[in-house]
């Protein structure tokens, strides 16, 4: 629903074309080209912002996004105080993201623009599971609000982060 926006507008700027098209008396077929660019940029920007939803490698986790958001979930094996450390670890390995706070509840992290986006906000919220298991919840929003598109760049952010996740918390874990 987020980027649904442009859409909206793309629309009733054909509308308005169109009745000012109608009323200078414009010929048919300028009117019908000045109605069906905005209608063609509201369709792409309709695909563009389409809900999809990716399984993490072995369906260790998964991914969905719609848009310039996307919104992933992780349950691993460490116990909520003790994922703070680790997740601290994980984000200085990953050269586009920078921590900017983290606490047992969860964190913030910027992702550097890059060409696909003007930069992401990732938040985290770390919650207690079954035993000693942790549910992690990463959301990412655009840095611009105005962002209609980050061309998976979320989803990729969001994979990586709970790939090295994973390495971090299985070298830290004991063997067995």
């Amino acid at each position: 629903m987020k980027s649904r926006w442009p859409v909206l507008l793309f629309v009733v700027a054909a509308l308005i074309l169109l009745l000012f098209g109608i009323w200078i008396e414009l010929p048919g077929w300028l009117i019908a080209v000045m109605v069906l660019v905005p209608l063609s940029l509201a369709v792409f920007f309709l695909f563009l912002g389409r809900h999809r939803r990716d399984p993490g490698p072995a369906d260790k986790y998964e991914i969905s996004s719609a848009g310039a958001h996307s919104e992933g979930h992780l349950e691993l094996n460490i116990p909520t105080v003790q994922l703070e450390p680790a997740f601290r670890a994980t984000v200085a390995t990953i050269p586009r993201l920078q921590l900017r706070a983290c606490s047992a509840a969860g964190a913030e992290i910027d992702a550097a623009l890059n060409w696909k986006t003007w930069g992401l906000i990732m938040s985290a919220e770390f919650q207690p599971a079954n035993g000693n298991r942790t549910h992690i919840s990463v959301i990412t929003r655009p840095r611009l609000t105005a962002t209609v598109t980050d061309w998976g760049q979320g989803r990729s952010d969001i994979h990586s982060l709970f790939e090295a996740l994973e390495r971090q918390v299985a070298i830290g874990q004991p063997q067995r």
